[in-house]
């Protein structure tokens, strides 16, 4: 039986940096993985969580670049979106966050992403 609720596949994304805007600060972090319908981000452990507010149904802006090979070819990808966070959790001092992301740039760009990892 399978336990998690998500309907879609998760791709895990490797050293992509990405800056988490939020209304009074911005917070550097990493794509862990990504879906047609979201994201999942590590933050770097030297934030300072405690001036961090960010809760379930706020909306937070993503913005990171990534580059997909595929044979002789590369895409460059810019993504800056808006993100309704819907997972946060801290694990040893570490904010991993989830959220879904409704935008055509960001859905081409999983789409690629899914393409290559097959």
């Amino acid at each position: 039986m399978n336990n998690d609720r998500r309907n879609y596949q998760r791709l895990s994304i490797v050293d992509v940096p990405v800056l988490l805007c939020l209304d009074d600060s911005e917070i550097e972090g990493h794509v862990s993985n990504i879906s047609e319908l979201g994201i999942g981000v590590s933050v770097d452990k030297d934030v300072d969580l405690t001036k961090l507010n960010i809760e379930i149904d706020s909306d937070i802006k993503v913005v990171f670049c990534d580059e997909v090979f595929y044979g002789d070819c590369k895409d460059k990808f810019v993504i800056m979106c808006d993100c309704t966070v819907k997972h946060v959790e801290t694990v040893n001092n570490n904010l991993f966050l989830g959220g879904t992301i409704d935008d055509e740039d960001f859905r081409n760009y999983y789409k690629k992403q899914e393409l290559v990892s097959c």
